[in-house]
């Protein structure tokens, strides 16, 4: 409830609120993902599936960030 009062004024008015909140939230099969050694010259698959669990409709970009240490994933 919010209750509305006015300055030098007697009325005093309430409006009753509701209000829900989604935050946009995502479920991963493995939160690790592991590639052991791999050869020069070869390529290994890995497989993550990823769920929207919320309400809310969305779209998310992955990249690799080149950083003078190592490399990240943003």
């Amino acid at each position: 409830t919010l209750k509305i009062n006015y300055l030098e004024h007697p009325q005093q008015d309430i409006v009753k609120l509701h209000a829900v909140v989604h935050f946009p939230n995502l479920h991963f099969s493995s939160t690790t993902v592991d590639f052991g050694c791999v050869q020069n010259c070869t390529e290994t698959k890995k497989t993550v599936t990823i769920t929207n669990c919320s309400p809310l409709p969305l779209s998310y970009r992955w990249a690799f960030l080149e950083d003078q240490n190592q490399t990240q994933i943003r």
